[in-house]
């Protein structure tokens, strides 16, 4: 394996906000009984809360309890090993309001978000971090030959 150095970088608010703009799949993890559980999810950001279709009674739960739930989303590119990384935390709850699910529905953001079961799960931003990982030039402090971050 090649030795190449890299950095870790954290993204400010505004990066980071870009960044989950600009994907459409992440993970969603809440506790499930006490236990973690992270489930992949379609995903769409509207104002200060991203919303989440799912079918998982356990994330549905959750929801309707308004527990403070994780989402991440990122990329990776193997051949650079470089990457991007975000994560909401936040209270969540459980979209009921019919005019909300409907508009919801219009977006067709998720595979057959409209159907039968499905239910819409929005996750208010309260703490969003980011950090991307990039390959750095030899004159940068900080760089490490072993692929990790500073």
């Amino acid at each position: 394996m090649r030795s190449t150095r890299h950095l870790l970088h954290d993204l400010d608010d505004q990066e980071c906000c870009a960044l989950l703009g600009s994907a459409t799949f992440g993970r969603l993890a809440f506790t499930q009984g006490a236990l973690p559980m992270i489930l992949p999810s379609h995903f769409v950001v509207r104002g200060d809360e991203l919303v989440v279709a799912s079918l998982a009674a356990a994330a549905i739960a959750s929801a309707r309890n308004g527990h403070v739930v994780a989402f991440e989303v990122d990329t990776y590119e193997p051949a650079t090993r470089e990457g991007w990384s975000v994560s909401v935390i936040g209270p969540s709850r459980l979209i009921v309001d019919p005019n909300e699910i409907a508009e919801l529905d219009r977006v067709e953001f998720a595979p057959l978000s409209a159907h039968h079961g499905w239910h819409y799960i929005a996750v208010r931003i309260s703490v969003l971090r980011g950090s991307r990982l990039v390959l750095a030039s030899a004159e940068e402090p900080g760089a490490r030959a072993d692929g990790q971050g500073s």
